[in-house]
């Protein structure tokens, strides 16, 4: 083998390297545009949906059971009331109280039901602790916007749609990820 047979052969290899190099950063660009143009429609799918779901929430309002969201207000109230006592006995700040004294306020609650009522059963509160938890949360931020609100209004609810939004993205991406991890079994 002469010099120039190994020239050309290493010539050869050197181009055969340059194109796998290519092949592979191009494949990499591909899936990263499939990628970027699924990010995309979904981004632009969600926008829809939202603007699309604000329109129902709109024209929905007379056929709402107003009945349920006011017992969430009163609810949240009790516990954001106590959580305000205990702030105004703790010498802090009041409004709104710290998560800290809702936490407290939220305990209180139950274990004042039990107390109040014993072995009868009845609590008058059909409520489990994670959703009293966060209709408290909500009248914290309610009452810290509209000290006076007492009475459902449509312009309390942003915070709660907005969780709701959260949680439906977080249960999408959730199956979205077990869909992969099923698929590459």
């Amino acid at each position: 083998m002469t010099a120039i047979d190994t020239a050309k052969m290493e010539a050869v290899g050197a181009a055969t390297a340059t194109a796998a190099a290519r092949r592979r950063w191009r494949g990499r660009w591909q899936r990263g545009a499939r990628w970027a143009m699924l990010l995309l429609a979904a981004l632009v799918i969600l926008g829809v949906g939202q603007r699309w779901r604000a329109s129902w929430w709109q024209n929905s309002q007379h056929i709402r059971f107003r009945g349920d969201i006011q017992n969430a207000m009163n609810q949240g109230r009790e516990v954001v009331d106590a959580a305000k006592a205990l702030a105004r006995e703790g010498g802090r700040p009041v409004d709104p109280p710290s998560l800290g004294d809702m936490r407290r306020a939220w305990v209180e609650r139950y274990d004042e039901l039990v107390e109040r009522r014993g072995d009868e059963g009845d609590f008058g509160l059909d409520y489990t602790p994670a959703r009293l938890g966060l209709m408290s949360l909500w009248m914290r931020s309610v009452l810290h916007e509209y000290p006076d609100a007492r009475s459902y209004d449509d312009r309390y609810t942003p915070p709660l749609l907005a969780f709701n939004t959260a949680c439906e993205l977080a249960s999408m991406a959730g199956v979205f990820v077990l869909a992969l991890y099923w698929l590459r079994r």
